[in-house]
């Protein structure tokens, strides 16, 4: 019978098979060891580390990637399974000529991608649109000063009639935009995002970023923010818009002012039938509207 126990103090062979449940692994093969093995040396460290041993063990898994790791990884983590089958010669060759197609392709992508990438940035240099901006200093790599001198010279070319400001925040990176009126708020985010160096994952607390041929150019931040002020003339439109579109629900209602609604007077007050609050329509009717 089987003794599973023993498969973490025996040695490893060439061929046996492991299981890893970290990403990018799952089932493998022992396809080389290097140095001698010391079984008897594998230690847990308190649940989480691992000591001892000598040997390397190079692993290809069956979506074609290479690990190579320390034999008391493989016997000592808790992630790790050492499995009793152990594979063909055959099976050995076929996984490592899996692994080297696998990296031939991988390798195969990145040169397109590469090429696809400078074709980007050759177009992104040809367009008028982008003329006159200065370029990023391959070797500051946020470029974040740069990103906002060309930021602001967009704006100005897209809006000449808006004042905007646009502030650096070199300790975390940030640009952040604001203005009154003019544009909304979404037509000036689709601008302004193209100097976005990736995004914030909330799921893992980090930050994945992207390579952009646009931000190698012409600068970029970890995060571009856009806030839009709303004039009480403006907020006097909506109000007009929202008394016009609703007619038939606000007939009994007190028509606010733009002070009334920055003072908070009517974020409570039900528009009859619509269900939503009178500031917020109101808000919500200002912001899709230009100025």
């Amino acid at each position: 019978m089987f003794n599973r126990d023993s498969i973490y103090s025996d040695a490893f062979q060439v061929g046996q098979r492991v299981r890893c449940s970290l990403p990018f692994c799952g089932f493998g093969i022992i396809v080389g060891i290097e140095g001698e093995q010391a079984p008897e040396t594998c230690r847990t460290i308190a649940g989480i580390g691992v000591t001892g041993g000598s040997a390397h063990l190079s692993i290809v898994w069956e979506t074609g990637s290479r690990s190579h790791v320390p034999e008391t990884l493989t016997r000592a983590s808790v992630q790790w399974e050492v499995l009793p089958e152990v594979v063909s010669a055959q099976e050995v060759t076929d996984a490592l000529d899996l692994a080297e197609q696998t990296e031939r392709e991988a390798a195969e992508a990145k040169t397109r991608a590469d090429r696809e990438f400078e074709a980007a940035k050759a177009k992104l240099v040809e367009d008028a649109a982008f003329s006159g901006l200065k370029r990023a200093d391959q070797s500051e790599e946020y470029a974040p000063k740069v990103a906002a001198a060309n930021l602001r010279k967009l704006l100005k070319k897209q809006w000449p009639d808006v004042k905007f400001s646009v502030r650096m925040e070199r300790g975390v990176c940030s640009l952040r935009i604001s203005w009154t009126d003019g544009p909304t708020q979404k037509d000036v985010e689709a601008l302004a995002d193209r100097f976005k160096r990736g995004n914030f994952d909330s799921m893992t607390d980090g930050y994945n970023y992207q390579r952009s041929p646009f931000v190698e150019l012409f600068g970029g931040a970890d995060y571009v923010s856009c806030r839009r002020e709303m004039s009480d003339a403006l907020i006097t439109q909506a109000i007009e818009a929202v008394w016009q579109t609703y007619s038939g629900n606000v007939g009994d209602l007190e028509k606010p002012t733009p002070e009334g609604i920055a003072a908070g007077r009517f974020s409570f007050v039900e528009v009859p039938g619509i269900h939503e609050p009178v500031a917020r329509l109101v808000r919500q009717t200002a912001a899709s509207m230009t100025a």
